[in-house]
Order: structure tokens, then C-alpha cells, then sequence
């Protein structure tokens, strides 16, 4: 490096870099190799392995892998043995489970506490069994089996969706004409309920704005469909 000869002065055929305090190649760095982990689920978190290894939780830490299957639950990483630590959105809201499609790449950095995404990994497109109904909600396809009004709620929540409100519903029923599966068959619980009665509402049985009244009592059924919102 302190050859007379500027054109002297260089390092070659440097392998590939094993510790975090080694040299690495313009290629390495512009492929980000060195940013890229397998990844696999690992109980209730994504066990992931950069190599070189991480030597701790620093600030500003990045890196980036290929989601494998998820649970609807709050995404947690383990990066090398350290530990777990939550993955949350730029608005510190945890990204789910089921925001995150199998194959889709992820970039995370390490602030704080947490790793922040720094990819578009939310929900970018409509979960299995749903279509979208605009830019911001998609629709369940089937009609969803006869629950009461609380059980139905229940339900939805456990797919990372939540009971369809009355304009969502009556939005997707008109956008996604033909496209519903036992649409305008029976009344369907909506999110929506008339407390002065006592009473849930339904809609969409004999057109997209059928609504009325249902008594919001256990021995009540009705079928549904979930709505899942697109981030």
C-alpha cells in the first residue's frame, strides 16, 4: 500500500470476509451478501443465520431474508442464538405473521429494541381466500359457516382480520359482483350493532344494501365473512 507506483498499491483475491472485522470485496458489498440470512421458523420466532455471525444487537444492524411461512401471530426474530426481538413497522405496531406472504423478501434494521422493517413487507396483496375490494380491503371469498354474532367476531380475529363493517361490506358486494361465493343467500353478521335494541346488524341478503336487526344473543347464528385490510 505504499508502492511508488500508484497502480501497485491494491489488495487481490481477497476470499470471502468470516468475521465482522474482515475486508470485504465490491462484489460482496454491492450483492449484499453479507446483508443476506437463511431463515426457518423456529418455535414462536425465525431463527436466522448471517454468516459471519453477529456478534450482538447493535444499532443500525441490517439485514434481509426470504420469509418462510408464517402463524398469524406478532413476527419475532432470533439472530444467531442472541435472543428474540420483536419486528415491528416504522409506526412501532408489530408486523403480523399474517401481513408477511411465505417467499417474500424482508428488511429488517435493529433500533432500539426492535427491528424495524424497512422493506414494504406488510400486506401487499389479499390473503388465501380473499379478494381485494379496493386499495385498502380485501373481501373473504366463501360465506363463512353460521356463528353467533360474538363467535363470529372471534373468528376473524384469529385470521388477522376483523368482522366486516356495513361499508365494507356493502362496497365489496358491489365491486366483486359474480365473484362471491353464496352471496344473497342468507342475512350475514356485519360489524355494526344497534345498542339501544340490544341487536348486531346483518346485510347483504337480498342485495348488496339488504340490512336490518338481529338479536346479538349466543342461541343466534348467522354466517359472515372476514375483511382483511391492506397495509
Amino acid at each position: 500500500m505504499v508502492n511508488s507506483d500508484p497502480a501497485e498499491r491494491r489488495i487481490e483475491n481477497l476470499g470471502r470476509a468470516t468475521g465482522e472485522d474482515h475486508l470485504i470485496t465490491l462484489g460482496g458489498a454491492r450483492t449484499g451478501t453479507y446483508l443476506w440470512s437463511p431463515a426457518q421458523v423456529n418455535g414462536s420466532s425465525i431463527a436466522l443465520q448471517p454468516e459471519p455471525p453477529l456478534g450482538g444487537y447493535d444499532p443500525g444492524t441490517r439485514l434481509r431474508f426470504l420469509a418462510p411461512a408464517l402463524p398469524a401471530a406478532p413476527v419475532k426474530v432470533d439472530v444467531n442464538g442472541l435472543g428474540e426481538r420483536s419486528v415491528v413497522h416504522g409506526d412501532g405496531l408489530p408486523l403480523q405473521g399474517a401481513q408477511v406472504a411465505a417467499g417474500t423478501v424482508l428488511d429488517i434494521q435493529y433500533m432500539d429494541t426492535a427491528f424495524v422493517v424497512q422493506s414494504r413487507s406488510a400486506r401487499e396483496f389479499c390473503p388465501a381466500g380473499f379478494l381485494p375490494a379496493n386499495d385498502r380491503t380485501c373481501l373473504q371469498v366463501d360465506q363463512q359457516p353460521a356463528m353467533n354474532f360474538f363467535e363470529a367476531s372471534e373468528h376473524c380475529r384469529g385470521l388477522d382480520a376483523h368482522l366486516c363493517t356495513w361499508p365494507e361490506l356493502l362496497f365489496a358486494c358491489t365491486m366483486l359482483t359474480g365473484q362471491l361465493n353464496d352471496m344473497h343467500t342468507e342475512w350475514e353478521w356485519i360489524d355494526d350493532t344497534s345498542d339501544h335494541t340490544h341487536t348486531a346488524d346483518q346485510g347483504a341478503r337480498w342485495t348488496c344494501r339488504s340490512q336490518r336487526s338481529q338479536g346479538a344473543v349466543p342461541s343466534v347464528t348467522a354466517p359472515f365473512r372476514c375483511c382483511a385490510r391492506l397495509h
